[in-house]
């Protein structure tokens, strides 16, 4: 290992950080095996990481950089003033989590809802451009996010295929979005 810089080892124990989360998750965590599957000393893990949740919490940051490349790459071709735009970052969330079955790891340990913030944003820029307040923007964004949650859940229990949720998460997103902002545009108009 004298030939690899610390910043690769920091990064390399981050990629293994999160394999083992995946593996074993947050209870069962263990810097030992993290180390192990590097071929690195059971001290190299404490050079860059405190503890067990430094590490966890450089794995999520590190996750959360990829989900927002994730959707600044979608807006690349969605109007983000379009319902569309919230329908495909909700159907991108919904793949993101079960793509390494995360939502459940990440749930567990109270760090999903930073990832949220995105679609949250959208939301409240659509909203903003055509006069509706942020409560009613906030308000709808849990709601799709609820409902993105529970396609999520379906998906990790078999229930739904990835697929198949993906379509129903779009077209319902896409609906409640046009229906609540033509219905409330309509009424602050009026």
């Amino acid at each position: 290992m004298a030939g690899v810089s610390r910043l690769n080892i920091k990064e390399r124990l981050i990629d293994a950080g999160l394999k083992e989360l995946l593996e074993h998750g947050y209870e069962n965590f263990s810097l030992r095996r993290v180390a192990s599957s590097l071929e690195v000393s059971c001290a190299s893990p404490y050079r860059y990481f405190k503890d067990k949740s430094e590490l966890v919490h450089a794995v999520v940051l590190k996750m959360r950089e990829n989900w927002l490349l994730l959707t600044k790459s979608i807006s690349e071709f969605s109007p983000v003033t379009e319902p569309s735009y919230v329908a495909e970052l909700l159907v991108a969330g919904m793949r993101f989590w079960v793509a390494g079955n995360l939502f459940a790891q990440l749930l567990a340990i109270g760090e999903v809802s930073a990832f949220d913030e995105p679609i949250i944003a959208a939301l409240g820029t659509m909203a903003h451009s055509r006069g509706i307040s942020k409560e009613i923007s906030d308000a709808l964004a849990l709601e799709l996010i609820g409902l993105m949650y529970g396609e999520i859940t379906l998906v990790l229990l078999n229930r739904h295929s990835a697929q198949d949720a993906a379509a129903l998460l779009r077209s319902s997103a896409t609906e409640k979005i046009e229906y609540c902002f033509d219905k409330i545009g309509a009424r602050s108009k009026a």
